[in-house]
């Protein structure tokens, strides 16, 4: 619908701007011509500036479709104040079959469908979540919180009343409200970025796929400040052998340094992004590279500049306004 309206638009502007430039030339300049050329200047101005709105703020208004629903306010309030903590949306569906999401605090935005997960990370959350879901008890609360998931999420329905009991007797989730949306709260500390001790950062690079309890109580991780793309801030010193773990997909693109110094890569969890610190502190610098993804934008920018240059209208060599009019009254004649 917004296709078609744009091309009525584009055409009514062709219909309109037909001979206006022989119209304009026959008078002196008045208030026809300083119009036009106002209306010229705001048709270039408006789509540039619609378009740098649009990269600085992205499309989540009023665009906007998920599954998630609308949360108590305590944990729209605890997801609004920590970046990058999520909730995991449980939708039952009919024979057995389940669908999932994972949202942050403002829900997906248009567009985040395009940048599908691996597919060895898809197959790795569905096994949490086929875990979670099962009576016999397993890991998956403590594997949600290396994850960042501080809620789970079910909207109260008929499909909905079977799962309920099953989250119910996991023991690494509690209970937080009832009513329309069922919520339980993970009780594994989550965080989207957070730094291991030596104990549990050698179980992370171990390959398992979730601490155990035990380890948890003793080696709790410390969650640091981040934001939506990456972390800027002061590290305490401490024990060699500690891990700077993202709640990310392990990604060449990520980036830390410790007072300039690059940090090494590892992977944790079998799937996280992780960063070996050293004993010192510092200032902690964490960021992602998209150069393939510039490198592509700048690509297409300059073939729409050539393709703009290429289809912008010749100037006439022998003919010029007056010809125009001769032949216009020519015509009328």
């Amino acid at each position: 619908a917004l296709q078609v309206a744009g091309a009525g638009l584009l055409l009514a502007a062709l219909v309109g701007a037909d001979g206006v430039r022989t119209r304009l030339a026959r008078s002196a300049f008045g208030w026809r011509q300083l119009t036009a050329g106002l209306v010229v200047v705001a048709a270039a101005v408006g789509p540039v500036l619609a378009a740098g709105a649009l990269l600085r703020r992205g499309a989540d208004n009023p665009l906007r479709r998920d599954l998630r629903p609308v949360l108590p306010a305590f944990a729209e309030a605890e997801l609004a104040a920590s970046p990058g903590l999520r909730v995991l949306v449980l939708a039952p569906g009919v024979r057995r079959r389940l669908a999932y999401e994972l949202s942050t605090a403002g829900g997906n935005r248009l567009g985040a469908a395009d940048l599908p997960p691996a597919a060895e990370q898809t197959r790795r959350l569905d096994d949490v979540v086929a875990d979670l879901l099962s009576p016999r008890g397993s890991d998956a609360a403590e594997a949600l919180s290396t994850r960042a998931v501080r809620y789970v999420a079910v909207r109260d329905s008929a499909l909905s009343r079977a799962v309920a009991p099953v989250l119910d007797t996991q023991a690494g989730l509690v209970r937080r409200a009832g009513g329309s949306v069922l919520l339980w709260q993970v009780v594994a500390p989550a965080a989207r970025l957070s730094v291991l001790p030596p104990a549990l950062a050698g179980r992370a690079l171990s390959g398992a796929r979730a601490p155990t309890v035990d380890l948890l109580r003793t080696d709790r991780p410390a969650a640091q400040p981040a934001g939506p793309e990456g972390a800027r801030g002061l590290l305490a010193a401490g024990p060699a052998g500690r891990l700077l773990v993202l709640a990310d997909a392990a990604d060449p693109g990520w980036r830390a340094r410790l007072d300039g110094r690059l940090l090494p890569r590892r992977t944790a969890w079998g799937w996280a992004q992780g960063f070996v610190l050293p004993a010192t502190g510092g200032r902690l610098v964490l960021t992602h590279t998209q150069t393939r993804r510039h490198t592509a934008i700048a690509i297409e920018a300059g073939l729409l500049l050539l393709v703009a240059v290429l289809a912008a209208p010749g100037g006439r060599r022998r003919r010029g306004l007056e010809d125009d009019d001769d032949l216009d009254r020519g015509a009328a004649s």
